[in-house]
């Protein structure tokens, strides 16, 4: 039987690779996981299910092989000028199953590499053209094609809110599909960057050694002050003073370069990066 794969790796045999089914069924029980946190575990189940559908295709399988110098009955299907779009087909399946829940996975699948677009821009750009217009590859790999999409939200619509309700709940299931794919990936492509990941430190532990450090930071910045860093420690203050109100809606405007993100210092893995907003959060 023929073997499709999502994920190849180097100089390694085809018996190595991720398979399409693998992934497939892995990235879906992580975004199920991720998903059933706002009431949407089957939503995101099936965006998982589907989302690198597009990469049972002989011209996804061939530039695969192609990639990894493979020679094997997919070869000659070969297109070295495709751009290898395998995300819209998931989107087009999932909406002709439905216009309407299947419509708001649509987004989320059509995007799940390139970002949310649009329904439509113009004539050929946004989902609506992926889903309705635009040339695929005719994909071969076997796979349920008639699961059950959701017929209610699992949310109470406002009206007043409905609109905002409906893109939010778009980009919450984007964020558990993108998450789990990429999660996925890093497991079987960086099984040693995705093992990091299982830290275990408890969160107050974690508390002290981030503000040591940050502190030093600041320490420093206030021996040769300026008018940056002075206006840094005022946002720091202000997310700092917000972090203790009761939870709402916030703004926070600080242009690039006001002290957003911190530089690589000396921190556990998993703390690097963070946001000055996300220092607030720790206390």
């Amino acid at each position: 039987m023929t073997e499709y794969y999502a994920h190849s790796l180097e100089n390694q045999p085809l018996d190595n690779w991720q398979s399409l089914e693998d992934h497939l069924q892995d990235t879906a029980k992580l975004s199920q996981s991720f998903a059933e946190q706002f009431n949407a575990g089957q939503w995101g189940k099936l965006a998982g299910r589907f989302h690198d559908l597009g990469k049972g295709s002989r011209e996804f399988q061939a530039y695969l092989r192609n990639a990894n110098d493979i020679e094997d009955e997919f070869a000659a299907y070969y297109e070295p000028r495709w751009q290898r779009d395998h995300a819209t087909f998931a989107a087009r399946h999932i909406y002709n199953l439905s216009n309407q829940a299947g419509k708001l996975l649509a987004y989320c699948l059509a995007g799940h590499h390139s970002g949310l677009q649009n329904w439509s821009n113009d004539k050929k750009s946004g989902v609506r053209y992926r889903v309705e217009e635009k040339p695929l590859k005719e994909v071969l790999f076997p796979f349920a094609q008639h699961l059950q999409i959701p017929s209610q939200l699992p949310f109470s619509p406002n009206p007043a809110l409905f609109g905002f309700q409906l893109q939010f709940f778009i980009r919450m299931l984007f964020s558990c599909l993108v998450d789990a794919d990429r999660l996925d990936t890093e497991r079987f492509c960086s099984p040693d960057k995705a093992e990091k990941r299982e830290n275990g430190t408890p969160l107050q532990d974690l508390h002290s050694v981030f503000w040591k450090n940050f502190n030093m930071l600041r320490d420093k910045a206030k021996v040769n002050p300026s008018k940056v860093n002075t206006i840094r420690e005022k946002v720091l203050t202000d997310c700092l003073a917000a972090a203790r109100l009761e939870p709402g809606l916030f703004t926070l405007t600080v242009p690039t370069g006001g002290g957003k993100r911190l530089p690589r210092w000396p921190l556990p893995w998993n703390m690097r990066r963070h946001t000055v907003i996300s220092a607030a959060l720790f206390t």
